[in-house]
């Protein structure tokens, strides 16, 4: 669950004097890539920084450094004499945090779903329990002042600013775990967190017992208790997998 440095391709921008030849390769690689994800474009495609070059009206630079970033995340490979060819999904960075969110994003979605609460089941935990030991005074501080604010919006039926604090506050406990293995993409934190609230496409609140897990959490963060700070986590992560999985059984049903 580590980041890179093309993380957030679709929001974040770099700065500095060529920052637009910037914006041109993140737009490249953004609809590229989704597109590769999404399977709008197939394992064994093939074309050339001309194709590329003329599909974006982009120059060659351009073209070749959005090509590096897919090859980075095993999208796609150059073979001489032949062109850029696209992977299957068995050759993807799955951990890349950009494929991660256009597999959340596309057809497959509800597959990463599951395969990321699995990996939560086991990793949040341990940052919990990590965060407890090593975050600063000031941090849990904060990681209190969000689970308050977290039943705030809860309170108040504001289901977008809700999304956004409860991926702040899991965002801080990966942060400061002391592990930096643990670290997630906010951008798909943030679409987990969105998926785990989704009832019928519309978003819903937390039921009373998961904002309480939430508080419990907190303050074991805070007290530096890691062992009830584990066990907290361990509900909030299982209760989000168990809705998951009864809600496929259901389906198969």
């Amino acid at each position: 669950m580590t980041t890179s440095d093309h993380d957030n391709t679709e929001e974040t921008l770099i700065e500095g004097p060529d920052s637009s030849s910037h914006v041109l390769r993140n737009t490249v690689v953004a609809d590229l890539g989704r597109r590769i994800v999404h399977g709008d474009i197939r394992s064994g495609a093939r074309f050339t920084l001309d194709d590329i070059q003329g599909h974006y009206d982009v120059s060659r630079t351009v073209a070749r450094d959005a090509m590096r970033i897919l090859e980075s995340m095993g999208l796609m490979y150059a073979k001489r004499r032949v062109g850029l060819i696209v992977t299957g999904a068995d050759q993807w960075r799955v951990l890349d945090p950009q494929v991660m969110s256009w597999r959340l994003s596309g057809p497959y979605g509800e597959t990463q779903y599951r395969e990321l609460i699995e990996l939560r089941q086991a990793v949040d935990p341990l940052a919990a329990a990590g965060a407890a030991q090593n975050a600063s005074r000031e941090i849990k501080n904060e990681i209190i002042q969000l689970a308050g604010q977290l039943r705030d919006a809860a309170d108040s039926g504001d289901m977008e600013e809700l999304v956004r604090i409860d991926t702040a506050f899991h965002e801080l406990i990966f942060t400061h775990s002391g592990n930096s293995l643990f670290r997630m993409s906010p951008v798909v934190l943030r679409e987990m967190i969105r998926r785990s609230l989704t009832i019928d496409g519309q978003l819903t609140c937390p039921s009373a017992d998961m904002l309480y897990q939430h508080d419990a959490l907190a303050l074991a963060i805070s007290s530096g208790s890691a062992e009830r700070a584990r066990e907290a986590s361990a509900y909030i992560v299982n209760e989000s997998a168990a809705k998951l999985f009864s809600e496929g059984d259901a389906v198969e049903g």
